[in-house]
């Protein structure tokens, strides 16, 4: 059970939206996972963005491929795809 998130101190600490509907991902023999997206913008420009996911290894993995087809980019629905590819490549 999930008792507290705690954030950094900057960037991503500023502005926080939670999704009103989570959904989990249920993989083969029910194993559950989750999946973190951190976006910090600059107007409309993706200053920095992180994505997480866990139950899938040991700790928490980050893809980084994915944070950096973001990264310096528009927060559009086009880069969102393009980092979503990357993501599930």
């Amino acid at each position: 059970m999930i008792t507290a998130v705690e954030l950094p101190a900057q960037g991503f600490a500023k502005k926080l939206h939670l999704s009103q509907n989570p959904r989990p991902i249920l993989l083969p023999r029910s194993r559950l996972i989750s999946v973190a997206v951190g976006i910090e913008l600059e107007g409309n420009t993706i200053k920095e963005a992180r994505f997480a996911l866990g139950g899938v290894a040991h700790k928490p993995w980050r893809n980084k491929a994915a944070e950096d087809v973001l990264r310096g980019q528009a927060a559009n629905a086009d880069n969102f795809k393009r980092a979503a590819d990357v993501f599930f490549a």
